[in-house]
């Protein structure tokens, strides 16, 4: 019960997620991470086939271990469930 009302949104209301954007090269996003090392580590120039995370905190964490990968932070930007 408690997870259906956690996942409820009327009509109106949209779920907002949070993807990362490439610190210096804006039209790139992050598609995949799957380790901190660089090897698990994938871009994509189509905004709709980047990973996106359910909190700001996750996508804020994610984006400070890729600091060391791209030399800079990755920018984390809202985009629509």
């Amino acid at each position: 019960m408690l997870s259906s009302v956690l996942w409820y949104r009327s009509p109106l209301q949209r779920l907002v997620r949070f993807r990362l954007r490439h610190p210096n090269h804006p039209t790139l996003f992050v598609s995949a991470v799957y380790d901190g090392g660089g090897s698990g580590i994938h871009l994509t120039d189509v905004p709709e086939d980047a990973c996106s995370y359910v909190t700001i905190e996750k996508a804020c964490e994610v984006a400070r271990d890729l600091k060391d990968f791209f030399g800079d932070t990755p920018d984390v930007e809202p985009t629509d469930g």
